[in-house]
């Protein structure tokens, strides 16, 4: 994937991903479905677009980081993201619901309420991350408390770094 990101196509990719990204986004916010529904609309074709788009989205990001990002620039915020990135994998379903349903469905057109759009899905990506971040602190403190020792040898990242 490197040598692919040095040829005269890399450009190409990128501008050709952007622009299927385009293309398969719906982008209309009529005929959406309810809070537990993915893909969020009722429509199969426009269903069939949102999953499209949404698995180039993830292709092209995973090319990308592979290709550019692929290094250790910081050992602490590398640390970081690996560890909290199954930790926010398997919590974010839980923070999504409980944002959305406390926070946002109360609160929008549907029940009276004068939350626009963008106000909540700005809410929802907030507080979910905050949530993700949030547990996997928590998580990680307690799994610290409970083994310390294995966590002061582990040196696979200083190995890795050298």
């Amino acid at each position: 994937m490197a040598a692919f990101g040095k040829t005269g196509m890399y450009p190409i990719f990128i501008v050709g991903t952007v622009m299927l990204y385009g293309i398969f986004l719906p982008g209309n916010y009529s005929d959406v479905g309810y809070m537990y529904m993915y893909p969020i609309y009722d429509d199969t074709v426009i269903q069939s677009l949102f999953t499209c788009g949404s698995w180039v989205f993830i292709y092209f990001l995973t090319w990308y980081s592979s290709a550019e990002m692929n290094s250790i620039f910081d050992l602490g915020l590398y640390k970081y993201v690996i560890g909290s990135s199954m930790n926010l994998y398997l919590c974010h379903d839980l923070w999504i619901n409980m944002v959305v349903y406390f926070f946002v469905w109360p609160y929008c057109d549907r029940k009276g309420g004068s939350m626009s759009f963008y106000v909540g899905i700005f809410i929802i990506l907030i507080l979910t991350e905050a949530g993700c971040v949030l547990n996997y602190y928590l998580v990680n403190k307690l799994y610290n408390f409970l083994v310390p020792n294995q966590i002061k040898n582990n040196t696979s990242y200083d190995k890795m770094v050298a």
